[in-house]
């Protein structure tokens, strides 16, 4: 259990230190879902990594489950948006960290180590809770604003019964994606000789 403490501090670190690195000089920007879903998932990696360290204990597995949700839709949004054409991300510096390889590593993680024996539906309904947070917050700052975050729809089209429609897709999709991880987790829980405890 040291061990794995012990990599979860350096995850959260690399984390937390890539996420500040790349914001403080453009503190006016934090509220992305990048920043956020990073400095998320640094906290409860430092988090669980001290009291795997200090109480041999551990956060429930959930936790990493909705915070690899928000990860994913960061890593599917930029990569895919950038390769599709539909929106261009920055993927220069700290933001490849942010963009790319810390939710790799996240997504890696929580594979190899978070899965869970049993099927509970419950778990994969909450999975998208961080990421739809996020849209409420989106659509609130939208209305005081008149801005969204990303751009990626057109604010003008953007009117209540629009935004409930874009929610209801957003958490199709966060749902179908930890469906999928999910599922992949328990697999490698159950099929993995090193992963049985």
């Amino acid at each position: 259990m040291k061990k794995m403490g012990i990599i979860e501090l350096a995850i959260g670190a690399l984390m937390l230190l890539s996420a500040l690195i790349t914001y403080i000089p453009e503190v006016e920007c934090m509220y992305e879902l990048t920043f956020l879903s990073n400095l998320a998932g640094s906290c409860l990696f430092l988090v669980d990594g001290l009291l795997n360290i200090t109480a041999k204990k551990t956060l429930h597995n959930q936790f990493f489950l909705i915070v690899n949700i928000a990860l994913f839709t960061v890593f599917f949004i930029s990569v895919g948006g950038t390769l599709s054409g539909f929106a261009h991300f920055n993927f220069s510096g700290g933001m490849f960290l942010l963009h790319i390889i810390n939710p790799t590593v996240v997504m890696i993680f929580y594979l190899l180590t978070k899965g869970e024996k049993d099927f509970h539906i419950k778990s994969v309904l909450l999975a998208p809770l961080l990421l739809m947070l996020f849209m409420c917050f989106d659509y609130i700052r939208f209305l005081l604003t008149g801005n969204l975050i990303y751009g990626l729809f057109p604010a003008e089209e953007v009117d209540f019964l629009t935004a409930l429609i874009i929610g209801a897709f957003t958490y199709c999709f966060g749902f179908l994606v930890s469906l999928a991880v999910y599922s992949l987790g328990r697999l490698f829980k159950n099929k993995l000789p090193f992963n049985k405890n």
